[in-house]
């Protein structure tokens, strides 16, 4: 659990109060409900019975206009975000916030567990492969980094018929190159071609061209994030119907040439074409599946919750 912010101060300036307080220094705060009581009787505050005067607050700071002549307490409350999806229905979900899911010796990851109890658990046994744990985070939460030249988890047994789905994820683009690093990508086999798109599929890619790449042969694009920075993306798609979006914001929509895609390999952090490559340079923090075109507003549910978790834009 994140701590409470700290060090409250309170500017009295005629009617106006300007509260500004220290974020929680464990992070892992969504945002900040601010608490006030006329009179005072200096008690604590209790968030589940009390009434906040305002809520949602993303900054450190806060302005309580319109104030009577009187005695005052106020105090301040993190928000941590939910824990969980809050839509349910995912065929899989990682989750590299929760630990307890990655089995890891030392800081080398062995396999990453799917949390939707679907069992499609992620493994890598070839230690020269194994990306790692604990070493770097995403708004001072635990993320999985892939060193871009051989890291790579999968799962070769993944039933999963991509033609409607809706796929979201947070991660972090350290460097693109002319491989096209993955975040994931389906194929039939751990040795079929991802271009051999009649059955393959790119879910999501960091090209060269400094754009995303979501269905291979398709040209589905959209611009990609600055490199170093944390991005949450969603791509749906509904039949032949791809829709993306960057931070909750479209990126553009376009009809597949592939209509049969039946994967049974997932991988994360790579791809085979030829050979095992495309490797990711960065780091994966969470993926969420559905095998179905979530409604706009389960989507843009689901889109709050990572945002509020991962503080993406």
């Amino acid at each position: 659990m994140p701590a409470d912010p700290t060090n409250l101060f309170v500017a009295l300036s005629g009617k106006k109060a300007l509260l500004t307080w220290d974020a929680s220094g464990t992070g892992g705060v969504a945002d900040y409900s601010v608490f006030r009581r006329s009179p005072s009787t200096r008690a604590a505050f209790d968030p589940a019975v009390d009434t906040a005067i305002a809520a949602g607050i993303t900054t450190t700071s806060y302005v309580d206009a319109g104030l009577a002549v009187g005695t005052y307490d106020w105090e301040v409350f993190g928000r941590v975000p939910a824990s969980t999806p809050p839509i349910a229905g995912y065929t899989a979900w990682y989750d590299a916030s929760d630990t307890s899911s990655i089995t890891a010796s030392g800081v080398a990851v062995s396999q990453w567990n799917d949390k939707s109890g679907n069992g499609y658990h992620l493994t890598q046994g070839t230690g020269s492969n194994q990306p790692t744990t604990g070493t770097r985070t995403i708004n001072s939460l635990n993320a999985i980094d892939f060193d871009g030249t051989a890291d790579y988890l999968s799962n070769t047994s993944f039933a999963f018929n991509v033609n409607t789905m809706t796929w979201l994820a947070v991660f972090l683009s350290d460097a693109k190159n002319a491989n096209n690093p993955r975040v994931t990508t389906f194929t039939t086999t751990s040795t079929t071609n991802d271009y051999d798109n009649t059955s393959s599929a790119i879910v999501m890619s960091h090209t060269n061209a400094d754009a995303f790449e979501t269905d291979y042969n398709s040209n589905s694009y959209t611009t990609a994030p600055t490199t170093g920075s944390a991005v949450q993306f969603t791509v749906k798609r509904n039949g032949a119907a791809w829709n993306h979006w960057k931070n909750g914001t479209a990126g553009g929509s376009m009809s597949s040439v592939t209509t049969n895609f039946n994967p049974g390999v997932l991988w994360v952090g790579a791809t085979y074409a030829g050979g095992v490559g495309g490797w990711w340079d960065g780091l994966i923090a969470e993926i969420v599946m559905y095998p179905t075109a979530l409604s706009d507003g389960d989507r843009v549910s689901v889109q709050d919750y990572l945002k509020a978790k991962w503080g993406t834009p």
